[in-house]
């Protein structure tokens, strides 16, 4: 059984964080080997209090300071390195997400020796006054999904499962992308480069609320980035775009 590496930031964001855990615990990831490495941006004592009380594996870095996206997902992939466990996948959450019983396991039955990401497709809800419900999260999975239809050359999405023997060829995020914005890009650019193919079926959909957790808690350096994006690979995001054949998402 392939062992997963599950990266999770966290900021005081309980509100989301402990549905996206209780949802995520009951989901088919259980059937599968995984560790949860959690970063918590801020040491909120009330959510790491809470993640020790968690069934499962778990591994806890705490910072004063809010970091950012880019930092501390480096350190939780060096911790990952570090463990004893080896790892096939990397899988990245954010805590404003939500996850039917049944997305995994659709993602890992299209994998391929070609593949380097598999992502689900996203419902994205903007809602962010009132979450969704288990029962209403799995009628309208049960609405949206689409037996067979399977996606190549997708746009980049989270929750993504990175490979880990890829990003040993390929290398992780740029920290030169810190604290967020275009990190992503700069790294699906490689695996394309490389190439990688980026699959997601509609039989795999997850809840995502659309950055409500880390938007406004630390500096939009979108304009800088894009630049950098374009001097470091010779084209601009923009023009990199128009390669994909799909962005695997879903509104409400």
């Amino acid at each position: 059984m392939k062992n997963i590496a599950v990266s999770l930031l966290t900021c005081d964001d309980f509100y989301y964080l402990k549905p996206c855990i209780e949802s995520l615990l009951k989901s088919d990831i259980m059937k599968y080997q995984f560790k949860l490495f959690v970063f918590n941006n801020g040491a909120n004592k009330e959510i790491t209090d809470y993640l020790k009380t968690l069934p499962c594996r778990i591994d806890i870095i705490e910072s004063k300071n809010n970091k950012g996206i880019v930092l501390p997902r480096i350190e939780l992939y060096n911790r990952i390195k570090a463990d004893k466990n080896i790892f096939y996948y990397l899988l990245e959450l954010h805590p404003d997400m939500l996850f039917p019983k049944k997305w995994l396991t659709a993602l890992l039955d299209i994998d391929d020796y070609m593949v380097g990401i598999l992502e689900p497709f996203i419902l994205i809800d903007n809602r962010t006054t009132k979450l969704m419900t288990m029962p209403e999260l799995e009628l309208r999975v049960l609405k949206e999904k689409k037996d067979g239809l399977v996606f190549s050359k997708c746009r980049q999405v989270h929750p993504w499962l990175l490979k880990m023997d890829c990003l040993d060829r390929i290398g992780y995020y740029d920290p030169k992308y810190s604290p967020q914005q275009c990190e992503d890009d700069d790294l699906v650019y490689r695996f394309i480069q490389n190439g990688f193919d980026i699959k997601s079926t509609r039989n795999s959909i997850v809840v995502h609320y659309g950055g409500v957790t880390r938007h406004n808690k630390i500096p939009c350096c979108s304009k800088e980035h894009k630049k950098y994006f374009s001097k470091k690979h010779g084209t601009t995001i923009e023009e990199f775009i128009s390669f994909f054949n799909i962005h695997p998402t879903i509104g409400i």
